[in-house]
């Protein structure tokens, strides 16, 4: 018999789980790229004269199934629409973006020789000092030599998995547990 999934909804670390529809979320993974992306539908059956609840940009959002206790997504809404369904009911479309948003916000520099890929995107990450962390960045093939000209910091991890993919699989993402 096949478990049916249960997911926890959490927004700015309040849990708006009941307010989510099972079917009313999707996710965009796109490992190797620049983020993925999520979209939510919420709903709020007013029964005061002012909604239950308010989504506002660039709150945090962390979706997790809690049959396995995983986190599907986790990141930031960028662009809440509210809808009026009824006169008591209000239907929130939310637009997502994991964390890789922090690193499209930053611009980094440097020359980098003889440095294995994981310790360019590390020493990139510290750099850049938006809050991410590198305890997840795995081991990579060295890189004989390559120049960050001031691009994002999302631009410059892509151009180092890009060569360090010439010898050997690497690619990137950023995750709920890479944010301090």
């Amino acid at each position: 018999m096949a478990t049916v999934p249960s997911y926890s909804l959490l927004i700015n670390g309040v849990d708006l789980s009941s307010h989510m529809p099972q079917s009313s979320f999707s996710i965009q993974q796109n490992f190797g790229r620049q983020g993925d992306t999520a979209s939510f539908s919420l709903y709020d059956e007013i029964t005061t004269t002012a909604p239950n609840f308010v989504v506002k940009p660039l709150q945090s959002i962390v979706l997790t199934d809690t049959n396995l206790g995983t986190v599907m997504f986790g990141g930031l809404v960028t662009n809440p629409k509210w809808v009026q369904e009824a006169p008591n009911l209000i239907r929130w479309d939310l637009q997502c973006v994991d964390y890789t948003y922090y690193a499209n916000k930053i611009i980094v520099h440097g020359i980098f020789v003889g440095q294995t890929a994981d310790a360019i995107i590390k020493d990139l990450v510290t750099l850049a000092n938006v809050g991410l962390t590198t305890n997840n960045v795995q081991p990579g093939p060295t890189i004989d030599r390559i120049k960050i000209n001031y691009l994002t910091l999302s631009g410059a991890i892509s151009k180092v998995t890009k060569m360090a993919t010439q010898s050997t699989n690497y690619g990137w993402y950023i995750d709920e547990t890479d944010r301090k």
